[in-house]
């Protein structure tokens, strides 16, 4: 049962590491898209 809630929980904060990282992906994208325009 703890080896069950110790896995889910793994899994959760996995996939929370993942959306994360999505996100800073995205944001960062964003970031350097508007200094090169800002340059250009």
């Amino acid at each position: 049962m703890v080896f069950y809630f110790l896995k889910s929980a793994v899994s959760v904060i996995l996939n929370f590491i993942e959306f994360l990282k999505n996100i800073n992906d995205s944001f960062h994208g964003f970031l350097s898209n508007g200094q090169e325009n800002h340059c250009g």
